[in-house]
């Protein structure tokens, strides 16, 4: 009710409730007189008026506590919205490599030749949540190279099994990225900067996203997690690093998550992409997109997190050159009496088509006890082969001085099995202590032999604190080719930080 008609209501009520005593008044000598009546009137007015007071004051109180809770809301929403539009984070590590081997081994050709400290991951994360359903993420690596890379070959001599000298081939050339500022005369290194991913989310429901943009592929357990901080081991393994599966496409992908019972999980990806190719993060080099099928269940309680996926890959990379047809007129010019005086032709110089497949599982036991393990699949049909470079040709076989070698069909397959326990010393917390051990066998090519290598890692993984890993592993190589001569020792180190 509104306040200016509670006055009259209320004196309408009491009116009303004192008319029977006012009629018995006059019936009765010795009630009250009028007078009397009034008083009384007036006085519940009084008591009417003060309790209107009281309540003004209240509803005022309760007015500027809300409006102090509102301006303290807006607050918060303000500086949540600040941050939640732009959070930059990301991940630093160095490590050290010392490799065991004669000084003339070919291992020399892969790693330092001497003990050294190495900075191999600067990683930037910009992840803005621009609204409940919308999100965007930028993954930024930024490196040294290409400072002292080499190019893809090197001076290879060739001699006869008695010494006499057959030639040689290949050029070698240490890159130096070595600038001079004109301004302060100061000369630094410039460094490169690799987009591991960009990409826009839109998740309108947990079972149905859509994701843009340049993306990790969405297979396996290290390459979603590939992070140095969050990782046993210093090095990812051997089938990664060789790419047996595209580490990242550029397209799009819907997938989701589905809940069949409590604490079980079903997720799905569909991908579409320009597959894999020279320029594939930027261009399609043709109309062939590469497709691709997750599937994993996971389960998860106090005691145990267990979890089994699959990817599916298909696709085709192509490698062209441009040319131009060009018809000119008798003073050298482009003839405009021609029907086509220019015409365009691409040639295909490399084309193949790949089919991959591979499963995950993972295991987590809550006294520390961690099981996981990888397996990859991949086919590849060659359509346009495209030759080796010098090195490859040295290490398949044939001569680097006459013939040459093309790229061949070839199947191959990696695996690896890693075993991590962290200690469950409750003297050393906040300290995490985890040792580990993994096997991995990788046969990327049976037809090239040489880049197939049998891998035995052991290590010790601490963090003393959420921010902070230490890394020690010593890692032992087994080669497929007897050309090495003797199996490959490693002893790396890492510190790996997070921010």
């Amino acid at each position: 009710m509104d306040r200016k008609h509670r006055a009259p209501a209320l004196f309408v009520t009491a009116f009303w409730a004192l008319l029977p005593w006012a009629a018995r008044a006059q019936a009765d000598p010795a009630s009250p007189t009028q007078g009397d009546v009034e008083a009384r009137v007036e006085e519940l007015e009084n008591k009417l008026t003060r309790q209107e007071r009281k309540i003004e004051e209240q509803e005022r109180k309760i007015s500027e506590l809300e409006e102090a809770k509102e301006a303290e809301f807006a607050q918060d929403e303000d500086e949540y919205s600040s941050k939640e539009m732009l959070n930059v984070y990301g991940f630093f590590d160095i490590k050290y490599i010392k490799g065991i081997w004669d000084e003339d081994s070919p291992y020399n050709l892969y790693f330092p030749a001497h003990g050294s400290f190495m900075m191999t991951n600067i990683n930037l994360y910009f992840a803005s949540h621009m609204a409940d359903t919308l999100d965007a993420l930028i993954e930024l690596r930024l490196s040294y190279l290409p400072l002292g890379a080499v190019n893809d070959n090197y001076v290879t001599e060739a001699y006869s099994e008695t010494g006499v000298s057959l030639g040689s081939a290949g050029e070698w050339m240490r890159i130096n990225t070595a600038v001079r500022d004109p301004g302060t005369s100061v000369e630094f290194q410039q460094g490169g900067i690799s987009i591991e991913r960009v990409h826009l989310t839109w998740a309108p429901r947990d079972y149905f996203k859509i994701l843009v943009g340049r993306y990790l592929t969405p297979y396996g357990i290290w390459n979603i997690d590939h992070g140095s901080p969050v990782i046993l081991t210093v090095v990812t393994p051997y089938m990664q690093t060789r790419e047996l599966m595209p580490l990242a496409q550029t397209g799009f992908q819907i997938f989701g998550r589905f809940f069949p019972a409590p604490r079980v999980f079903l997720d799905y990806a569909v991908t579409l992409s320009n597959g894999r190719g020279a320029m594939d993060s930027v261009m399609d080099l043709d109309e062939n997109k590469g497709i691709g099928l997750k599937l994993k269940m996971s389960y998860e309680s106090r005691k145990l997190t267990a979890a089994l996926g699959g990817y599916g890959f298909y696709g085709k990379g192509t490698e062209s050159t441009f040319h131009t047809h060009l018809i000119l007129d008798s003073e050298g010019t482009m003839s405009e009496s021609a029907d086509e005086p220019l015409t365009y032709r691409e040639e295909i110089s490399n084309q193949y088509s790949e089919l991959m497949v591979s499963a995950d599982l993972l295991l987590e036991f809550d006294f520390g006890l961690r099981l996981q393990s990888e397996f990859i699949f991949r086919r590849f049909e060659v359509e346009s082969p495209r030759a080796f470079y010098s090195r490859e040709t040295l290490f398949a076989g044939a001569s680097i001085l006459t013939d040459h070698l093309f790229q061949s069909s070839n199947t191959g397959h990696g695996y690896y099995i890693l075993v991590g326990w962290e200690l469950p010393f409750a003297a050393l917390r906040p300290v995490k202590i985890t040792p580990y051990f993994m096997w991995e066998d990788t046969r990327g090519y049976d037809t090239f032999p040489y880049v197939n290598f049998k891998l035995i890692t052991a290590g010790l993984n601490v963090k003393p604190s959420p921010f902070v890993t230490l890394k020690l592993e010593y890692l032992a190589g087994l080669p497929e080719s007897d050309v090495y001569g003797e199996p490959m020792q490693v002893i790396q180190a890492q510190v790996a930080v997070s921010f």
